[in-house]
């Protein structure tokens, strides 16, 4: 009677050939047992994009135990997914600023009655009395660092669903002469939500509104959705301006509720010990990496890239891109068999030369969930500074500096400047007539030349000051002619402020890093010290005089926060007798003590 279902279900599913070797351990295994073959099958439901990895990960489990007739652990697994028809929040407000509870409590409200009204009923939230009856726990801390990309970042909200930090739910066959191990028990589905106070690598406080949008993300999350890129919606981004999205939109909505239809579907099966077989999408594409050569800056550099399914269930896509610079349209779904198309944009504008991008594509593959494309394109100028658009300039202490540059337009048409104008009043910018040039040996455009001359006021700061010149021209083109120039003038330090990084308990100590002093002309550190006592100072002579190096350690102490500090420099020039360098840092968490 087996081998005759097996012969069955293989002539109905020649066209799927993994899924006969999915069936056949299974009899295999439930003959081992002493269950029958011949139990129902059924094909269980794809996993939508957009769900918190974990979420995704534990439904794939229940399948797989469907496909293994193992009911019992899939039953239990699916009811510690399930959320509740009603699920009470509860709030730890001892954290919170007293003046700052009541505006919180409103926005918390405000975010449960707005995922109420877009689930339709689905699931409705409300406020538990105490921590033990609520479904999902509010804790404020601080800040938070999350590790959920492999990297250690703040962030503003994070999730822990308790059900999946245990040991996957199993329920052992029966042995002879033995009753059958009894499933391990799990829990309805809860959740504990980190909420931060403050904005992170700050010390301000989230704002009401910011506060909403992270109590909405927090919700969401227990509901199993991820956080996105979409500036719509309340699972994006959070921008902590005075204005936030305070309510899931409707594609938001959608996929909360497709998820829990998942969740009845699989927990219905096991209920009914029904087997399940997994459909599968399988992702191909022409290529992962794409060169399109040469383009015209300011014209944009353009991608296609051919995708395919060569499974058997909707292949999903979400693209994105991982620069501003970058745009992209997509294919959202792709049916077995079928193709699409993600094309993508890079705006050239702001770059020269070779630029790599990259272009990030989750898919619901379980073999292939995050797939990089790169970007690959070499941006020709229709201007050229030389012998470089990002001069230095060293300032004489006395009397005006000036420095040239010559200015390359490839054009056909002749070049008039319109203007040219500088950022900061002592360094002035002067353009003179445009003159024919070489002639280009790739395309035989011509080119014109234009001497851009620019002079250093006598009165210009001391140390190390930016600057950028605009030129304007009629080059439609490329009418906008950027140069980003450094005046250096007397004693420079380099880095101008000195970063610490990032602090964390784990950080060695002490921390030390070093900055350079230096000047064209001989000079001595009379004395360096920092305004804060952890941080030491210890002065190195270098170059005949004309370089100092100054190494700074943390010795520890600080608290968690951003931290700005002042290193004081006295030296023997009389200019600049006196010389201030910050410092700064982020500490997270508990700072390490040495």
């Amino acid at each position: 009677m087996a081998k005759g279902s097996i012969a069955r279900c293989a002539a109905a599913l020649s066209a799927a050939p993994f899924l006969l070797g999915l069936l056949a351990d299974t009899a295999r295994s439930q003959a081992r047992v002493g269950a029958p073959v011949s139990s129902p099958t059924a094909v269980a439901p794809s996993v939508p994009t957009g769900v918190l990895p974990a979420e995704q990960s534990a439904l794939r489990r229940a399948a797989l135990l469907l496909s293994k007739r193992e009911f019992p652990a899939a039953a239990l697994v699916m009811k510690g997914l399930m959320p509740p028809p009603v699920a009470g929040v509860y709030t730890d407000w001892q954290p919170v600023r007293s003046q700052d509870r009541q505006p919180y409590a409103q926005s918390l409200r405000q975010a449960m009655a707005s995922w109420n009204q877009a689930l339709g009923g689905m699931v409705r939230f409300n406020t538990a009395a105490t921590p033990d009856t609520a479904s999902v726990v509010v804790l404020f801390e601080r800040n938070i660092t999350s590790t959920r990309s492999g990297i250690p970042r703040s962030v503003c909200v994070d999730l822990e669903l308790e059900q999946l930090e245990q040991p996957a739910a199993r329920s052992g066959p029966a042995q002879k002469g033995k009753p059958a191990a009894p499933a391990v028990a799990t829990p309805a589905r809860r959740a504990r939500a980190y909420i931060a106070l403050n904005v992170p690598y700050t010390t301000t406080q989230h704002s009401p509104a910011s506060m909403g949008k992270l109590f909405c993300q927090a919700l969401g999350m227990y509901l199993g959705l991820d956080s996105s890129q979409r500036i719509q919606g309340v699972m994006g981004p959070e921008t902590h301006g005075p204005k936030e999205t305070t309510a899931p939109d409707a594609d938001e909505a959608k996929l909360a509720i497709q998820l829990q239809s998942v969740r009845k579907s699989l927990a219905d099966l096991a209920a009914r010990q029904v087997a399940a077989v997994m459909p599968t999408p399988v992702f191909t594409v022409d290529r992962t990496s794409l060169d399109v050569g040469k383009v015209d800056r300011g014209t944009p550099a353009r991608f296609v890239f051919i995708v395919k399914n060569t499974g058997n269930a909707a292949l999903e896509l979400d693209t994105r891109a991982t620069c501003g610079c970058t745009s992209t349209l997509s294919a959202k779904s792709v049916p077995p068999g079928g193709e699409g198309r993600i094309e993508a944009d890079i705006a050239t504008s702001s770059y020269s030369g070779r630029i790599d991008k990259q272009l990030e594509v989750v898919t619901n593959d379980p073999d292939k969930g995050l797939v990089r494309l790169d970007l690959i394109a070499t941006v020709v100028s229709g201007v050229e500074v030389l012998p470089t658009d990002r001069p230095v300039i060293r300032a004489a202490s006395a009397g005006p500096t000036r420095h040239e540059l010559l200015v390359r337009f490839r054009a056909r048409t002749p070049v008039t400047v319109r203007s040219v104008t500088s950022s900061v009043a002592h360094v002035t910018a002067e353009a003179g007539a445009p003159n024919a040039g070489r002639t280009l040996s790739a395309d035989q455009t011509p080119t014109q030349d234009l001497r851009l001359t620019l002079t250093v006021s006598p009165d210009a700061p001391w140390g190390r000051t930016n600057f950028v010149v605009t030129l304007v021209s009629n080059q439609d083109a490329q009418p906008i002619v950027t140069v980003n120039g450094v005046c250096e003038k007397g004693i420079v330090a380099m880095p101008p402020t000195l970063y610490l990084g990032t602090i964390t308990s784990a950080t060695v100590l002490p921390l030390t890093q070093s900055l350079l002093l230096s000047k064209p002309a001989a000079f001595k550190v009379l004395k360096a010290t920092c305004e804060d006592p952890k941080v030491d100072v210890r002065v190195d002579a270098l170059k005949s005089g004309q370089e100092v190096r100054l190494l700074c350690s943390y010795r520890g102490g600080w608290t968690e926060g951003t931290v700005k500090r002042t290193i004081l420099v006295e030296t023997d020039d009389p200019a600049q007798s006196r010389i201030e360098i910050p410092i700064t840092a982020t500490v997270l968490g508990q700072a390490p003590k040495k």
